[in-house]
């Protein structure tokens, strides 16, 4: 019963705490009001009017009749005609409550407080009470009716506007969301199409894929293999994977039944079937591939889904892994599942994307790496693992490298399949070897080739190597490395590297002086204008785009090394004229002022005569056959304005003004 009670004091309490917020501005008035009252009847009244009197009147104010008006109004607008008929009542009571407190007050309170303190009888102020009593209870009436209606009004365009706004406000987030809604529908219709147009686009592929694959069999099986039949098998086996992934993959994602699971297979056989194909593949890197197998692990599924998950699997491991390392596979069972872990000891994945890993096209760095696909692989290894009703985790080692492990259920008994090893129309990756340089002749000029696509440097390798001697580097500081053992005459380098990149490697040179003289040229598949002017700034010669034709390339690198060739050859008579001048006259002289050798014909004598140089006869031979500025300075290797000057003293020596002047002169 106390808890009942204290429940109900603590309701009471808390609906008087919200009663006196809402109405704080009047308590605010009504102590304002109080201060005002009593300073200004005490300057009107003054003995008349003290604090306990001025207490007494404002506690029984006419104004709190308007409160009870206001108060009645409302129930009559809002209540039944049994409650309008009780507030009525409440009204006429408060009314009589109001006449007798202020008649007892009047006439018999503040007379008897009055003569208690000395003071006579206020028999005008007494009676004032009851000459304005009525015009009290009409003026408050009436201002309560009239508050009553405004507020009501207000009160009614208030609630009409928030419903407004609310209305307007559901309006807009309707449009909004069909907006969003149409917008969201045109992207997927959008998405879908390209979707279908991509996968059509690949699906048109899969034929030249075929055929290409096999007319390289029938002709290595006819004429034998070469490394260039090599790259472009290995080439073709890569994108025959990577389009064999996505369509799986488009299966999946529709529902489409791929494998045959209901079929036993020996798992422990397709896994050492695996590590002997895998094998020579990891020792061309330098990687130890162990396996420690459980013998006799039998699991019901497609001997083709297990082929391709222990495939992709061990061949990311390979591709993550560095040289000196070693792979691990493991091969355990239970009474209801086969455990397979695969662990490297490569760099191991970044936590934040091992969240994602499993996503198609996630790809673990999102600048350029050569050893990254399109992210198809692990992919196609998940949902292969759900068809199975398995598990796949993956986690970094303990101290370094990946750990991939997978759970298989054992299955029910069905028959047993024939293990291939090999997954339809996927064949076995394998890395080309670093091509090293080649022997030519030793004054042959040397070029050195930086890309880091292996198949493409070798292919240079071998396209440049039969006119030059060529050695190859993987990326910018490889090519530093090999600028230390020996200068090059001529750099063909790729923009996008690891390590260093292109544009890294040509501000060394840049900053190197030993080094700076090197001409360079740019192969890459980055063709805008800033990538453009930024090579050319750095020193680059020539911008090539991929993809290019390599007859283009070789005669670009022709022509640049005939012209520093000539250059340099230039620069060595130069230099012979001039010691050869010293020695004989003692002195410096320049090889142009040297004086002309005796006379052959006319045109010689009247050089002669005229007192040029051997440079500007030479000038002058070529200006008279119609030669132009630009063509006389590449031929004899000095620049156009020098031509000019040239040109200017012989007309001066000769007294001539042009050209057709000249020509009459010496003929």
């Amino acid at each position: 019963m106390l808890k009942k009670n204290s429940i109900v004091n603590r309701a009471e309490q808390s609906v008087i705490a919200g009663w006196v917020v809402k109405y704080k501005w009047h308590f605010l008035f009504w102590i304002c009001y109080f201060i005002y009252a009593f300073i200004t009847d005490s300057l009107l009244y003054g003995k008349y009017v003290y604090f306990s009197k001025e207490l007494l009147f404002f506690s029984t104010h006419n104004l709190f009749l308007f409160y009870a008006f206001l108060y009645g109004l409302n129930k009559f607008s809002n209540e039944s005609p049994l409650t309008i008929f009780h507030s009525s009542l409440r009204i006429v009571i408060a009314i009589s409550c109001f006449w007798a407190i202020r008649v007892v007050l009047n006439f018999r309170i503040y007379p008897i407080m009055d003569a208690a303190r000395g003071i006579e009888k206020e028999t005008i102020v007494n009676y004032q009470f009851v000459i304005n009593g009525c015009f009290w209870v009409t003026e408050y009436f009436v201002k309560a009716l009239a508050y009553f209606f405004v507020i009501k009004y207000v009160n009614k365009e208030r609630q009409h506007r928030k419903v407004l706004e609310e209305k307007m406000e559901q309006e807009r987030q309707l449009i909004e969301k069909r907006i969003e809604q149409q917008q969201a529908e045109q992207q997927q219709k959008e998405y879908e199409q390209r979707e279908a147009m991509f996968i059509n686009l690949v699906h048109e592929t899969k034929t030249p894929i075929t055929l290409i694959n096999n007319y390289i069999a029938d002709h290595i099986e006819l004429h034998g293999s070469s490394d260039e039949l090599e790259i472009v098998k290995n080439n073709v086996g890569k994108l025959s994977r990577d389009v064999t992934n996505l369509f799986d993959l488009e299966r999946f994602r529709h529902g489409v039944e791929m494998f045959d699971h209901d079929q036993r297979v020996d798992f422990s056989a397709l896994l050492h079937t695996a590590c002997a194909q895998f094998a020579l593949y990891s020792q061309k890197k330098d990687i130890r591939l162990c396996g420690d197998i459980g013998d006799g692990v039998i699991i019901a599924a497609d001997p083709v889904a297990l082929t391709r998950i222990v495939n992709n699997l061990v061949e990311n491991a390979i591709k993550y892994s560095t040289a000196g390392t070693e792979i691990v596979l493991t091969l355990t069972a239970t009474e209801d599942c086969a455990v397979l872990r695969v662990a490297d000891q490569g760099p191991g994945i970044d936590p934040g994307n091992l969240a994602d890993i499993f996503t198609p096209y996630h790809l673990l760095n999102k600048y350029k790496k050569n050893d990254q696909g399109m992210g198809l692989g692990l992919p196609m290894v998940s949902n292969i693992v759900d068809s199975l009703d398995g598990e796949l985790s993956i986690k970094n080692g303990a101290q370094r490298g990946t750990v991939v492990t997978v759970t298989l259920p054992i299955g029910a008994d069905a028959p047993l399949a024939a293990i291939t090893g090999q997954e339809p129309g996927l064949g076995m990756i394998e890395e080309r070897e670093p091509v090293g340089r080649n022997l030519l002749a030793e004054d042959a000029p040397l070029l050195l080739v930086v890309e880091d696509n292996a198949d493409l440097n070798s292919y240079l390798v071998r396209k440049l190597r039969q006119h030059y001697r060529v050695r190859a580097a993987a990326n910018g500081a490889d090519a530093i490395s090999q600028f230390r053992e020996e200068v090059p005459d001529l750099v063909i380098s790729d923009v996008m590297m690891d390590h260093m990149d292109g544009f890294a490697f040509a501000e060394t040179l840049q900053r190197t002086p030993a080094w700076s003289h090197v001409p360079v040229i740019f192969l890459t598949a980055r063709a805008t204008e800033v990538d453009k002017m930024r090579g050319l700034s750095l020193g680059a010669i020539d911008y090539i785009v991929k993809p290019f034709a390599v007859e283009e390339l070789l005669k670009k690198a022709g022509a640049l090394l005939r012209y520093t060739n000539r250059q340099e050859q230039r620069l060595i008579e130069d230099l012979y004229h001039t010691a050869k001048q010293m020695k004989r006259k003692g002195h410096y002289s320049q090889p142009d002022e040297l004086p002309l050798e005796p006379a052959t014909g006319v045109f010689e004598t009247k050089c002669r005569d005229a007192g040029l140089t051997k440079r500007e006869v030479e000038i002058t031979r070529l200006l008279i056959e119609g030669k132009t500025n630009k063509f006389i300075a590449e031929t004899i290797f000095i620049s156009p304005r020098t031509v000019e000057t040239h040109i200017r003293n012989v007309y001066e020596k000769l007294q001539v003004s042009n050209k057709v002047a000249l020509l009459k002169q010496l003929q």
